[in-house]
């Protein structure tokens, strides 16, 4: 059936989803007014026709999308999205851009809290400040290869965001892009970036792995606040400066320093709290830390008890100048060092320990009945040179248990 549309007035055809013709009665109309550069697609005449309406375009800027679908296939031709264009397009879960897009200006897509995934073409060279700040539920991004830069808060409070990967051609990153990731679990970051900068990855609750470029020289304030399921981090020997609570992950870590930098108390705790007497103090301890340049008189008192067991449970990989540097460390809180390791079941820090004859077998047996680990306690008792009857009796007992 055709259907015919006779336009008089300042009426529009928005959601004129069947119309087959339209016939103009005044040609001094204005009609981009009216039509606002809508597309329409006609598959073989079919009655069933897809419309790319509700787009704001001028000369091949897309200023504004003013719609409700779900799904948008934005233009060919389209070479810049303008700032706040799809702002808070809260039915958006789908959209595709075309490969003629080169620009995406700032929060374009914020508060779209409806948009899945979306894959950014390979054409894109620039992508403003915030672009996709508070999509909520956006789980996947495919960046563009050539892209040199990410912006300050780019995937800001994405709290669905669970994969991305990075291009290599990415070369700075700035603050809070991924702040509040919550759902992110992994990031590899590319070769060239030289700085991660503050609030880089607050908040990423999920984040377990990150994999630190070759040539990375700053770690900026909190840069990884709060990310507590970070347990293991690796820096390379380029980094040169880590500033305050940049490594404050709020949990237990594992930091392996390769860098000839000072590690200070202000890296992981802007009011040197890094301690074991507080509610949450097992979110604080450092285990199996290699710190081979380190202050021990900076920390707390409790603290430098922690990097020396770590220091015990890292012994073999460390030069000589740290060797001695620490050992004379050990020695100057030699009885309060083996009272820690005892009490916190620092076992492999204490075979260290002994193994190097940092504590005689006489000290250690007074701790023997506070050790509840039955096979920790044969092994330990075997360091022992006395042949006390006592002393063979315990040693029989606990093999006895054991066995």
């Amino acid at each position: 059936m055709m259907l015919e549309c006779i336009m008089t007035d300042e009426q529009n055809f928005t959601r004129c989803i069947k119309i087959d013709k339209i016939m103009i009665m005044n040609t001094s109309l204005n009609l981009g007014m009216y039509f606002k550069e809508a597309w329409f697609e006609a598959k073989n005449q079919s009655p069933e026709r897809k419309i790319m309406a509700h787009f704001d375009i001028v000369e091949g800027v897309l200023n504004k999308y003013e719609g409700i679908e779900q799904d948008i296939i934005v233009p060919e031709g389209v070479h810049t999205i303008a700032a706040f264009a799809f702002y808070q397009c809260d039915t958006l879960i789908h959209i595709q851009l075309p490969q003629s897009l080169i620009t995406i200006h700032s929060y374009a897509f914020y508060g779209c809290e409806q948009l899945q995934k979306i894959h950014i073409p390979d054409t894109v060279t620039f992508m403003g400040p915030g672009v996709f700040s508070c999509c909520s539920k956006l789980e996947s991004v495919i960046l563009p290869q050539g892209l040199h830069t990410l912006a300050k808060s780019l995937f800001y409070r994405c709290f669905q965001l669970q994969n991305i990967l990075l291009p290599s051609s990415l070369r700075f990153i700035d603050h809070s892009a991924f702040g509040f990731c919550q759902s992110l679990k992994s990031i590899h970051l590319p070769h060239h970036i030289t700085t991660i900068p503050m609030n880089a990855f607050i908040n990423c609750l999920s984040l377990q792995e990150v994999e630190l470029p070759s040539q990375l020289e700053r770690i900026e304030k909190k840069a990884f606040y709060q990310c507590p399921q970070l347990h293991t981090l690796t820096l390379p020997q380029s980094v040169t400066h880590i500033e305050q609570s940049a490594l404050q992950t709020l949990g237990p870590l594992t930091l392996i320093s390769h860098s000839p930098l000072l590690i200070q108390p202000l890296m992981f705790d802007e009011n040197w709290r890094l301690t074991l007497h507080r509610p949450d103090g097992h979110n604080y301890q450092f285990e199996h830390c290699f710190f081979p340049n380190i202050d021990i008189s900076m920390w707390k008192p409790q603290v430098q008890l922690i990097l020396l067991s770590n220091f015990l449970e890292t012994y073999t990989d460390h030069p000589q100048s740290s060797l001695d540097y620490y050992l004379e460390a050990c020695q100057k809180q030699k009885s309060s060092l083996l009272a820690f390791l005892i009490k916190n079941k620092k076992y492999t820090a204490l075979h260290q320990a002994m193994e190097i004859h940092l504590f005689q077998p006489d000290e250690l047996e007074p701790y023997f009945d506070d050790i509840q680990d039955r096979e920790e306690k044969a092994k330990l008792m075997t360091y022992s040179q006395k042949t006390s009857d006592h002393l063979f009796d315990d040693l029989t007992r606990a093999l006895d248990d054991l066995f």
